[in-house]
């Protein structure tokens, strides 16, 4: 009797809407997340983003404080899309991209679609027009992928023309990103491409105590599907040099199936990028699948995926250097700590 009631209403939608427009929950959804993209860090795919990799059709928010890798993020990124045979255009408005250090993370350069707009109208416009002019793709073809870095850097018009001089609107930033998210964010579905927008952290002078939040108001909080939080955490050193440092990442909200607020470890080289293979192996150790005293090396990394039940993701540019040799000895710079949350 019950889906007797069901059909009935489902047949009424249908009838008044057209044919398509309606059916049961349990045929699917539209934004349904039935492709991933691995992102090369395979503590960031299995527990952080908890789905194996970024999500296509989604927007996701990545934010930090300055220093803490978030174009390093995004370049390694713009890498898994081109090794699945993807477009990548990336729309820049710091003005301070270094071609070489994309190419660090295994960005093909001649495969890289750059955009340097000047203003917020401009960014949006050209955000919007790169996901119009991505092809419209299926379940099975290579993912497509637009970035911006970065939101918080970028000045609306009225302030490029108007200077020091300029007397802001409370919420003019605001009001601009949220007519625009909900174009961007359909665009981002029709076209299963995947959406990164880089921004920044600010102190919350407002906030009794201190605190931090990110420019732009609740519209790019609201229609993303990941905020991934970055923080910059000990100096990694061979002997006296600083050759890089951990960070932590976070996800501070999750809509794509991972748990909110599940965070991991990962280091990064300032000369050969992330280590996936260290990532992996210490969160491992912190789960205790493996022995503490086990060293970061390729046979290990096998070991620690197969202990915690994971595919093994691509290698990087550091750990092809690397080869079977793993991570050298290092020492971690206890003073150089930075902020990095609860450290295991």
């Amino acid at each position: 009797m019950a889906n007797d009631k069901i059909k009935a209403v489902l047949d009424g939608i249908i009838k008044r809407a057209g044919k398509g427009t309606a059916h049961l929950l349990a045929e699917g959804a539209d934004s349904d997340i039935e492709e991933v993209i691995p992102t090369g860090i395979d503590v960031l795919d299995h527990h952080v983003l908890g789905i194996g990799g970024w999500p296509l059709g989604r927007i996701v928010e990545l934010y930090a404080d300055e220093g803490a890798g978030k174009s390093s993020v995004l370049f390694q990124a713009i890498a898994g899309v081109q090794k699945e045979g993807g477009v990548a255009v990336l729309v820049e408005t710091e003005h301070a991209l270094d071609a070489s250090r994309a190419a660090v993370f295994g960005c093909d350069l001649d495969r890289v679609i750059l955009a340097q707009p000047d203003t917020l109208e401009e960014s949006l416009q050209m955000l919007e027009a790169a996901l119009e002019s991505l092809p419209r793709t299926k379940k099975g073809d290579p993912p497509n992928f637009v970035g911006w870095d970065s939101f918080a850097a970028t000045p609306t018009k009225r302030e490029v023309e108007e200077g020091l001089d300029f007397k802001a609107s409370v919420g003019d930033r605001a009001k601009m990103m949220s007519t625009a998210m909900r174009v961007l964010t359909a665009l981002a579905i029709d076209k299963r491409a995947f959406l990164m927008i880089v921004n920044q952290t600010r102190a919350d002078i407002g906030k009794w105590g201190g605190g931090k939040t990110t420019p732009g108001g609740a519209a790019l909080k609201f229609h993303a599907s990941v905020r991934l939080e970055l923080f910059s955490g000990k100096s990694v050193k061979v002997g006296t040099d600083h050759v890089g440092k951990q960070v932590t990442m976070m996800a501070a909200k999750t809509k794509i199936g991972g748990k909110p607020w599940a965070k991991a470890q990962v280091r990064l080289y300032y000369d050969t990028g992330w280590s996936n293979t260290w990532s992996t192996v210490n969160f491992a150790k912190d789960r205790k699948v493996i022995p503490n005293n086990t060293a970061a090396t390729k046979k290990a990394y096998g070991v620690a995926c197969a202990a915690l039940g994971w595919q093994p993701g691509f290698a990087g540019n550091h750990d092809r250097a690397e080869g079977d040799e793993g991570t050298p000895d290092i020492d971690i710079d206890e003073e150089l700590t930075g902020v990095t949350g609860d450290e295991d």
